[in-house]
């Protein structure tokens, strides 16, 4: 910034004097925050929401303000004091200080509530369709399944073998006699796996060489 500051003497004897002198302002910055973060504020002609800085011209006034309450994630506050101890409203010498922080009493009374979660994906039950009877001679055993709501995959799991990916119809052959246990279950796509897994119990007989089994059907016994 230039001043020009001009002087005249002595006018009767011609003599006229002009003195330019050139002033530079020096900027600072002044940070501006809130107890607790996300309250109004304002210095000079910059309102915002703390924290934020300003600059201003050093050894210059600026006024400091905020409001009286203020209502932030539902609840108000009351302011208290700045930092400097200085009232609501008053002024600062800018460069006096790096920043100036306005503090609110917290509010009594219990928080709101947090807002709901969204929904997930609801846990999928698993159906049977088809299973093999409860004792057979046959070797072979189909299963048919589905769930609601639709799962993403299914598991199956026969005796002590661990869990692993099946899809209906699940077919097991060559199966030797005695007893079975299958469970499956449905997984939904955020992996989640029904809690009540399909539980099935069978047994598989041995053939019957002689075939008196069936002569004894044929005579009625």
């Amino acid at each position: 910034m230039r001043a020009c500051v001009e002087s005249v003497s002595l006018p009767e004897r011609g003599l006229t004097a002009t003195k330019s002198v050139q002033l530079f302002a020096h900027p600072v910055s002044i940070r501006l925050g809130s107890e607790p973060p996300g309250l109004a504020v304002s210095a000079g002609v910059f309102n915002g929401v703390a924290p934020f800085t300003i600059e201003a011209i050093e050894a210059g006034n600026v006024t400091l303000s905020t409001p009286l309450t203020q209502q932030l994630g539902g609840r108000t506050y009351s302011f208290e004091r700045w930092s400097d101890g200085g009232a609501r409203v008053h002024s600062v010498t800018a460069g006096a200080a790096p920043g100036y922080t306005a503090f609110y009493s917290t509010p009594t009374g219990p928080p709101p509530p947090p807002p709901p979660e969204p929904p997930g994906e609801a846990t999928p039950q698993t159906r049977l369709f088809k299973r093999p009877p409860k004792t057979t001679r046959s070797s072979a055993a189909r299963f048919e399944f589905s769930s609601d709501p639709a799962a993403a995959k299914f598991e199956c799991k026969l005796g002590a073998a661990p869990y692993k990916a099946c899809r209906s119809p699940r077919i097991y052959r060559k199966l030797q006699p005695g007893p079975y246990v299958l469970r499956i279950r449905a997984v939904n796509a955020e992996g989640t796996a029904d809690a009540t897994p399909v539980l099935v119990r069978w047994k598989v007989l041995e053939d019957d060489p002689s075939g008196s089994e069936g002569r004894k059907k044929s005579r009625g016994a």
